[in-house]
């Protein structure tokens, strides 16, 4: 009986025989992918930090921004081939013409954080309130947004999804404690649950040691207080001189 032709239409001896070389090929295919999904990201971030939203969402902007930033650092940093050929002025989001309103070039800076908290939930019309309590004994909060030691808490969302975030540039080392009050649900569904994510991010916007911790927790009770998470921050050398 015929024997059935082989996929691909050779085997070793043919792509060795006529010199073929598909590695370089898949390799320029993949990072003309790659320019692509990066090209399609920005974009969607810009459309983010300068759209118009509903007044629930409000700053919104400044959490996509900080985002984004970071991700133009990460890429620009181990992916410098992104910006060659196809890929040339991907980054420059205050001249790119496929974006309609353009970013002032000032707004385009990194911004890195030694410690960076974000919280968001699954249901709309909810509010959830981030406390962050410092190693200096300070509670960071919707009405203690800024604390002695640098912290800075973001506005308290009341409706939507978040997120509220904690940020603090250089973080004094100890233990920052995480806890969310679950306020109020504005819904008119009969749940009265919602799901919160957590992320706790060291060396955000540093790209070879950012690390990020995720954590999902489920709540049912409103006005209930619970912990989320921690996490330790190694401490400088002059508060092991203290």
């Amino acid at each position: 009986p015929a024997r059935a032709p082989r996929m691909g239409g050779g085997g070793r001896g043919q792509a060795e025989g006529k010199g073929r070389k598909p590695r370089p090929q898949l390799e320029e295919h993949v990072k003309e992918t790659v320019r692509r999904c990066v090209r399609k990201s920005l974009t969607l971030f810009a459309r983010v930090v300068t759209g118009k939203w509903d007044p629930r969402f409000n700053e919104i902007e400044v959490t996509a921004l900080m985002e984004m930033n970071a991700f133009i650092h990460r890429m620009r940093s181990l992916h410098p081939w992104i910006q060659e050929g196809g890929g040339a002025g991907i980054f420059d989001l205050d001249k790119r013409e496929d974006i309609k309103q353009k970013l002032p070039k000032s707004f385009l800076k990194n911004l890195p954080c030694e410690l960076r908290v974000s919280l968001g939930w699954d249901t709309d019309m909810t509010d959830i309130d981030l406390h962050v309590f410092e190693p200096s004994g300070e509670e960071a909060s919707y009405n203690n947004q800024n604390t002695r030691i640098g912290g800075r808490v973001s506005r308290d969302f009341t409706q939507g999804y978040g997120p509220e975030e904690y940020v603090i540039k250089s973080a004094l080392g100890g233990e920052y404690i995480i806890k969310a009050k679950y306020y109020a649900s504005h819904r008119e569904d009969f749940s009265g649950a919602t799901t919160l994510l957590l992320r706790l991010t060291t060396d955000f916007g540093h790209h070879l040691n950012e690390r990020t911790k995720v954590v999902a927790l489920r709540l049912n009770k409103n006005k209930e207080m619970v912990q989320v998470g921690s996490i330790n921050i190694p401490k400088k050398p002059w508060q092991n001189e203290q």
